[in-house]
C-alpha cells in the first residue's frame, strides 16, 4: 500500500498527469482505502450542521452503500473502456485512480458547507434576493461539481485502461448512468415489495 496524498491537488486540476505519475505504485487496495478516507471526511463535513443526529446514519449507510456503488462504477467503467476504446480493462488501476478522484467530492462538500453557512446568516425568506442567489450558487455548484468529477474520474479511467481521455470520460459517464439506473430499479422493486407486503398485512407499523 502506497497512498500519495501530495498528488491530490494535482488530481484536481491536472488529473491525467497526476495519474501517470502514480501509475506504477497505485493498486486496487490503494483506491479503496483512499475512497474510504476521502468519503469519510466528506461525510463528516456534510453532517457538521446537524452532527449528533446524522453522524452514525450518514457514515454507516452512506459509506457502506457508497463503497459498493463506487466499486461497481469502477468495474463497469473499466469494462466499457475495453469495449469502446479497446483498452486493457485494468480494474485494479481503475479503482485505484477513482479512489483519488474522490477528492473532487471532498472539495465540493467543503464548498457546499460554506454556502450553507453563509445562507444560515440570512433571515429565512425563500423569495429574498440572498436566498435566490444562494439557490443559484447551489445549482451551479452541482453542475460544476459533476463536470469536474467527470473530467477527473474520466482521466483516471483513461490512464488506467490506456485509452484516450475522451473515451475514459465517456466510459465513466456511461458507467455512472447505468449504475444509477440499476440502483433506481432496485429501489423501485424493493419499494414495490414493501408496499405489497404492507397492503397484504405482512408488515405492521
Amino acid at each position: 500500500m502506497s497512498l500519495n496524498f501530495r498528488v491530490l491537488p494535482q488530481v484536481l486540476f491536472r488529473p491525467k498527469e497526476a495519474f501517470e505519475s502514480i501509475k506504477e505504485q497505485t493498486t486496487l487496495v490503494d483506491g479503496v482505502i483512499m475512497y474510504i478516507i476521502l468519503a469519510l471526511i466528506g461525510a463528516l463535513i456534510g453532517v457538521l450542521p446537524n452532527l449528533i443526529s446524522s453522524l452514525l446514519f450518514s457514515i454507516s449507510l452512506g459509506m457502506g452503500a457508497g463503497l459498493l456503488v463506487f466499486l461497481f462504477i469502477a468495474w463497469l467503467s473499466s469494462k466499457l473502456a475495453e469495449s469502446i476504446g479497446k483498452g486493457t480493462s485494468d480494474v485494479g488501476k481503475t479503482i485505484g485512480f477513482l479512489g483519488y478522484s474522490q477528492v473532487v467530492s471532498l472539495v465540493m462538500s467543503v464548498v457546499t458547507l460554506l454556502i450553507r453557512f453563509l445562507l444560515s446568516a440570512v433571515p429565512y425568506n425563500p423569495l429574498s434576493p440572498s436566498r435566490m442567489i444562494g439557490f443559484g450558487f447551489t445549482i451551479v455548484g452541482i453542475i460544476v461539481g459533476f463536470i469536474w468529477s467527470l473530467y477527473v474520474a474520466g482521466s483516471g479511467v483513461a490512464v488506467a485502461n490506456k485509452v484516450t481521455r475522451g473515451t475514459g470520460i465517456l466510459s465513466y459517464f456511461l458507467g455512472v448512468v447505468i449504475t444509477v439506473l440499476i440502483v433506481l430499479g432496485v429501489l423501485f422493486l424493493v419499494g414495490a415489495f414493501v408496499y405489497t407486503a404492507y397492503m397484504r398485512g405482512l408488515f405492521w407499523v
